[in-house]
């Protein structure tokens, strides 16, 4: 039997919303809030016993201190019951100044152990994140006891999503301002990113933000980017070859001119854009647009 549909048979999802992620984001928040709390507390204690006479009274009014935290690791194995279903052993947090789930570096370690690593903000993330990071953990999970292949050896991966296409996203597709909006949209239209917005459409189908990516890609047009001659705009095909000498993109170098390369970018974005309007309208039919997090109960 194909992998895919084993994989799809084991997950505990309905219309692609997944009740373990949802169970475990909460648990995620909790304890980062709480574990963040803990240091910040003996961070404040510790400056208290330094001061004395009248500077304890300042110390009182003023901001408490925060403590500088770099990493924070939690014990899949404390949370017996989520992790029957979803089991990874350590869930570790970076500090970082991105929000990643970190694909390279996750999964089995040399003790058998699975390890999920997020790169983030330690600070300041809100249950959105949670549910979108541990979506793609999720996603791992499965292939990998499932016998089939990471995240970080799919071909999406390999041919698009490579190290070079993560610094084009994470800021350096500015260099390409006609290009940029393209770059921006195959990351949003990747198959290893659907999955995780869609869980974030269900929490916020009000506001619609991955339906309105799914009608852009179905709207996508390469007129746009030539003039009424027909000619390509200018500095576009300077913007491409530039991008395909700096940057290590498979899929991207595999086309001999921007027109080509324009020409299917046209036909995968409707696709894709199709694709993911299915996928949501399929969602809210099923789901309606009440939002869903487990109670403290089902924790």
């Amino acid at each position: 039997m194909d992998i895919r549909r084993i994989i799809k048979q084991t997950l505990n999802e309905v219309a692609g919303i997944s009740f373990e992620v949802r169970v475990w984001a909460q648990i995620l928040s909790n304890e980062i809030g709480r574990l963040v709390g803990e240091a910040d507390n003996i961070l404040d204690d510790n400056s208290e016993d330094d001061t004395n006479g009248g500077l304890q009274m300042f110390t009182r009014w003023r901001s408490k201190p925060k403590a500088d935290i770099k990493q924070l690791i939690i014990e899949g194995r404390d949370f017996p019951e989520a992790y029957e279903k979803f089991s990874v052993d350590k869930w570790v947090f970076n500090d970082a100044n991105r929000i990643e789930y970190d694909h390279n570096q996750s999964g089995y370690d040399d003790n058998g152990e699975y390890v999920v690593i997020f790169n983030v903000p330690i600070r300041g993330l809100d249950i959105r994140m949670f549910v979108h990071e541990t979506k793609h953990a999720y996603d791992d999970w499965n292939r990998l006891r499932n016998g089939g292949k990471s995240i970080k050896d799919s071909w999406e991966i390999k041919n698009i999503y490579t190290k070079d296409f993560e610094k084009l996203i994470l800021g350096a597709s500015s260099q390409y301002p006609q290009l940029m909006s393209i770059i921006t949209s195959y990351y949003l239209a990747s198959k290893l990113e659907t999955p995780a917005y869609l869980e974030n459409e269900f929490d916020s189908p009000k506001i619609g933000s991955y339906k309105m990516v799914s009608k852009k890609l179905m709207d996508f047009n390469i007129s746009s980017y030539y003039n009424k001659k027909g000619d390509l705009a200018r500095g576009l095909e300077d913007e491409f070859t530039d991008m395909l000498i700096k940057y290590d993109i498979p899929l991207f170098r595999k086309f001999r001119s921007v027109d080509d390369f324009l020409v299917y970018t046209e036909k995968y974005f409707h696709k894709r854009g199709r694709h993911i309007m299915k996928k949501i309208d399929k969602m809210l039919y099923i789901h309606g647009n009440n939002e869903r997090y487990p109670t403290k109960n089902e924790i």
